[in-house]
């Protein structure tokens, strides 16, 4: 087949070629303008990015300073009510009745009455987001004592919040106390305390309780654009608060975060993915001015700025580069588009931020004191709380949008408006007037103070204005006044009492002056010795007894510690006597106190040392009192040795009839023995005579010695004579006996104790005295045999047992007299603990109770005169109590008997 040819081809593949060169020149140039404009897009794209990202961010920190700012006027408006309840009149009007001293039932009570009527009133009227703003309000004196506590009636307690800040924190802050509390009903809660100032000294405080979930419901939380973000609330610096998470990792870079914005990293919040979304957050922090608060929100980085769009510009570029014109066009087109979606955003979250704020400022107006209007620079109504909107009668739809003129009479009208036209034409900022209207047929003081409020520029935006009830200010005012000047007629009354007062005092000085004086000369002219000591030990009185005892003046021993006195006398009987009464606060009395008389002999005293605390004042310290005994203890002396000489009297009769009964037969015995010795010297005799005769005179020997030994009554003797010598043995061993017993008893150790043995004691006195009891009673003993030794002074304790025997023998044949039986005299000795007990029973007539108190007193006895001198028993008390530390008592039923107790200390 012939091949057909294209006539138009070389034209085509000259025509083509030229295209494509020229292409190419046209790309490369489309290129090179394609790639400085998609520079151009791309760099105003990224401008337009960092730009709205910085405004989201200023706008965030913006918003955050402007919540702290509202917080702070709030807490401002708080720092007001709590300095009004502080300076109220009740409050003040209650101190001055308490410094008058009146009664708390009585003269307190409308006080108290008024003071919860106030407090009442504010629990009642502050109110935000129609919630209640304090749930307690407390006043407290400065011990601490609650003086009027009232609580919202009713009021169910705010839900647990496990994000809220621990209780127990507090901060002082510019006055106020500030401390967060945690109820048991789970309600955490923010307590204010203001000092209450009287007279220019504290005398106590108010405090009120807020709740930090009301807080946090009304002012803090936020919903923004769909967009979550998450307020927190700082106290101190130390912790956080938070809803959905705790927070507490945070406190540490807060601080960090105040005025600026920087980036969280999720793992700073533990629990982030629960409450505002996990990933990078964004944080800043502003602090609450006046409080130890810090408010600090956070916002996921991703719903503020939005993601970067740089990398997907790049790609389209890219890709533009590849698809030419066309994908420039479209990455162009796109870039633009987000750039507007970015202004369009902008523009939604600026438009709900400013919704927020308008709430949020409603809000604040609504929880202002009094009445709040905002009006335009035009003197145009803008907004008013709602106790303006009370005050002048209309709604707030009635009021926005008009002038002065449109809602009030035109002479009001007229003065509201030239008011303002003073802050309008910014001839001034801040304007107040004082006046007075009729609310209800009432008459009503009002301040009302007004601000001009000015843009950045300088520019006036408008003004507020604020007004708030003073009637009871001034009523109170006029309280005060009044007050005063009761006050001052009081003080001058109080004045001439005290002057009328102060004479009586000068009076009753010189009646008491007189009356020391007397006292003085009392003191001085009391025969024994008195010192008085403080509680540091120190002389405070020295009697002029003391002087002429130890020869010491008053002035060389007042002011010196007594301890360092250089008195010749027992100083340790006398310290040990200050330290027993220090330590029991009971009189320590202290016998036979050894001291050195004026002329150089030995003397006694007795001293009772008694400690002074008086109740009604701070006076304390110790009296020591002495008497000198050395006379009276030479007479005890005398008649305890007349005592011992009548006791030996008694007994010796005793003793020589206990002798002569074996002397006597001990005599016969001898007698006996004499003749039996004659008649055996016979019988001897002639059998050696007999024995000499021839041996064919036996028989007659033997009948003349039968006839003898017949005579002499051989078998009587042979029986008799061994008998008899016994008998002299046993009379001279109980002879023996009764001496030996004398010898123990009668052995003085002298001043010195000494160990005796209790149970040879008892026996050797009970043999002495068998004389006194023998034939009136029978002597039983028990001695316990874990009682061996007693450290004592002998003689004196055998003199003791003697004299308490004899008297029960005495007792006893009381008894028997007439019937002509035997009593009982039983005595047992134990050992309890560290002493040891003698007990000494007799059947005797017993001691009446009527002279009970009275039977250890010296010269004092029952017995017929002649019979008792009534030393005995004052003797052994003295030996037993005041020689031994021990204790002598009785037990005793009349008719029945008596014991004696004695009880010695083991040790002596």
């Amino acid at each position: 087949m012939k091949r057909l040819t294209n006539p138009f081809r070389p034209r085509l593949r000259w025509g083509g070629e030229r295209s494509a060169t020229q292409g190419w020149v046209l790309l490369t140039i489309f290129a090179v303008l394609f790639l400085g404009a998609m520079s151009a897009l791309l760099w105003r794209t990224h401008a337009a990015s960092a730009q709205h990202e910085s405004l989201a961010l200023e706008q965030f920190r913006w918003d955050t300073a402007n919540l702290a700012a509202n917080l702070e006027y709030f807490f401002q408006e708080r720092r007001s009510d709590m300095q009004n309840l502080a300076g109220s009149r009740p409050v003040e009007s209650y101190f001055e009745n308490v410094a008058l001293g009146m009664s708390p039932r009585y003269g307190l009570l409308a006080s108290i009455q008024e003071i919860e009527t106030s407090f009442r009133k504010y629990l009642g009227e502050k109110v935000l987001a129609q919630k209640p703003i304090f749930e307690c309000i407390t006043l407290r004196d400065e011990t601490g004592t609650n003086v009027v506590r009232l609580e919202q009636g009713g009021m169910a307690a705010a839900a647990n919040h496990n994000a809220l800040a621990p209780s127990g924190m507090e901060a002082d802050n510019d006055g106020l106390l500030w401390k967060i509390v945690d109820e048991e009903s789970g309600n955490v809660g923010l307590v204010i305390t203001h000092p209450v100032i009287f007279h220019g000294k504290r005398e106590g405080s108010v405090s009120a309780r807020m709740s930090l979930e009301t807080l946090f419901s009304a002012l803090v939380r936020d919903q923004v654009g769909g967009k979550q973000r998450e307020y927190c609330l700082a106290f101190d610096g130390k912790s956080l608060a938070c809803p959905g998470a705790a927070f507490e990792s945070l406190a540490s870079t807060m601080q960090g975060l105040v005025g600026s914005v920087s980036q969280i990293s999720s793992s700073q919040v533990p629990g982030a993915k629960d409450g505002i979304g996990a990933g990078p957050l964004l944080g800043t922090a502003a602090r609450v001015g006046g409080t130890p608060f810090t408010v600090l929100s956070m916002i996921p980085e991703k719903a503020l700025v939005g993601t970067a769009t740089w990398p997907l510009l790049v790609l389209i570029g890219t890709l533009s580069l590849v698809l030419l014109a066309g994908l420039a066009l479209f990455g162009r087109t796109n870039a633009q588009r987000m750039v507007l979606n970015a202004r369009v955003e902008e523009q939604k979250s600026s438009e709900s931020a400013l919704r927020k704020r308008m709430d949020e400022f409603s809000t604040l107006f609504n929880a202002l004191p009094g009445y709040a209007f905002y009006k335009d620079s035009a003197g145009v109504y803008v907004t008013a709380n709602s106790s303006f909107c009370a005050a002048v009668g209309f709604p707030l739809e009635a009021i926005v949008g008009k002038r002065d003129d449109e809602l009030f009479p035109e002479h009001l009208a007229q003065g509201y408006m030239r008011d303002d036209q003073l802050l309008l034409s910014g001839d001034k900022d801040f304007y107040e007037v004082e006046e007075t209207i009729l609310d209800h047929g009432r008459e009503v003081r009002l301040i009302t103070r007004k601000l001009a409020l000015r843009h950045s520029d300088g520019g006036l935006g408008g003004l507020i204005g604020l007004g708030f009830d003073i009637t009871e200010k001034k009523h109170i005012e006029e309280e005060l006044r009044q007050a005063n000047d009761r006050m001052e007629a009081g003080i001058r009354l109080r004045t001439e009492e005290l002057a009328l007062a102060n004479a009586l005092l000068q009076e009753e000085i010189a009646e008491r002056l007189k009356a020391h004086q007397a006292i003085k000369l009392i003191l001085d002219s009391i025969s024994a010795i008195l010192i008085v000591l403080d509680a540091d030990g120190q002389v405070t009185h020295w009697g002029n007894a003391a002087h002429l005892s130890f020869g010491m003046s008053l002035g060389e021993v007042v002011g010196r510690r007594f301890a360092q006195l250089p008195l010749a006398w027992d100083w340790n009987e006398v310290a040990n006597g200050l330290a027993t009464c220090r330590e029991t606060g009971q009189t320590v009395k202290l016998s036979n106190v050894w001291y050195e008389r004026p002329d150089g002999s030995d003397g006694f005293l007795v001293v009772s040392v008694t400690r002074l605390c008086a109740k009604e004042s701070d006076m304390s310290g110790y009296l020591l009192l002495g008497e000198d005994i050395t006379e009276v203890r030479a007479l005890e002396a005398q008649l305890s040795q007349a005592a011992k000489l009548e006791a030996i009297g008694q007994l010796a009769a005793g003793i020589a009839h206990e002798i002569n009964t074996p002397t006597q037969y001990v005599g016969d015995s001898v007698t006996f023995l004499k003749d039996a010795y004659e008649d055996l010297n016979r019988l001897v005799t002639q059998a050696n005579e007999l024995s000499r005769l021839p041996s064919p005179c036996g028989q007659a020997i033997a009948a003349s010695l039968s006839s003898l030994l017949e005579e002499i009554d051989a078998p009587f003797l042979g029986e008799e004579i061994p008998k008899t010598i016994e008998r002299i043995y046993e009379g001279i061993e109980r002879i023996s006996t009764i001496v030996l017993a004398m010898k123990r008893f009668s052995y003085n150790s002298g001043n010195e104790k000494k160990a005796m043995d209790i149970r040879n004691a008892i026996e050797n006195t009970l043999v002495i005295s068998r004389n006194e009891w023998k034939y009136v009673a029978e002597a039983t003993t028990d001695f316990d045999p874990e009682l061996s030794t007693v450290m004592c002074l002998v003689g004196d304790m055998n003199q003791v047992l003697l004299n308490i025997i004899v008297n029960a023998a005495h007792a006893i044949s009381d008894v028997v007299r007439e019937s002509n039986g035997l009593g009982r005299i039983a005595i047992s000795t134990r050992k309890d603990n560290e002493f040891a007990e003698i007990r000494i029973q007799d059947t005797g007539t017993g001691i009446p109770k009527e002279v009970g108190d009275k039977v250890f007193n010296l010269f004092f006895t029952t017995k017929e005169v002649g019979k008792g001198t009534g030393q005995g028993l004052a003797i052994a008390y003295d030996i037993v109590v005041n020689k031994h530390n021990g204790s002598i008592t009785f037990e005793s039923e009349p008719g029945q008997g008596t014991t004696f107790i004695i009880r010695l200390p083991l040790a002596g």
